[in-house]
């Protein structure tokens, strides 16, 4: 069954001292985990069901193991970041859905590829999340791309979430 998502946002530009620590860094491109271009037939079923005239989503589903494309990287200062792409050909924005999120003190960021002047950014998260239940969506980032980028508060190298799904959305 094919869900259909209506999405009303606020963006908010990231607090001072919030900046992703890879956009400060001016780190290159992480690896991309690359979704096939959807359908025409399933942008027109979603733009059909849209009640709203506003931007509308596919969710796509993503395999556990794609995770596992994320790298890890020393920055200069010495701290250390993991970072994953996300690409879904087409979209007008993306939301990545997180389950499972428990990043204590480390923070968590989503934005858009570096060589925009100032390139769309969403969170921090940290903690379980704003809900404080570890399962959440992030906030959108208007672009077919998103950077994710999770700082560990200490020196661990695990990932403490899951990505289970993303929205594709669609301009109507």
């Amino acid at each position: 069954m094919k869900r259909l998502m209506v999405v009303l946002a606020v963006f908010l530009a990231p607090g001072l001292g919030q900046t992703p620590p890879s956009l400060e860094a001016r780190v290159g491109k992480p690896k991309f985990f690359k979704f096939r271009p959807l359908q025409e037939k399933v942008i027109n079923a979603v733009k059909a069901k849209a009640a709203e005239p506003q931007a509308v989503g596919a969710h796509r589903p993503i395999a556990e193991r794609s995770l596992d494309k994320g790298k890890w990287k020393k920055l200069g200062n010495g701290a250390s970041i993991w970072r994953l792409g996300i690409e879904s050909p087409g979209a007008s924005g993306l939301r990545v859905h997180f389950t499972g999120f428990d990043a204590g003190a480390g923070k968590l960021w989503l934005h858009a590829q570096a060589g925009q002047e100032k390139p769309e950014v969403a969170g921090p998260y940290s903690g379980k999340g704003p809900h404080q239940d570890g399962d959440f969506w992030s906030d959108i980032v208007f672009s077919s791309s998103v950077i994710i980028e999770y700082r560990p508060a200490g020196s661990a190298h695990k990932v403490p979430f899951r990505i289970p799904e993303i929205s594709h959305l669609v301009q109507r």
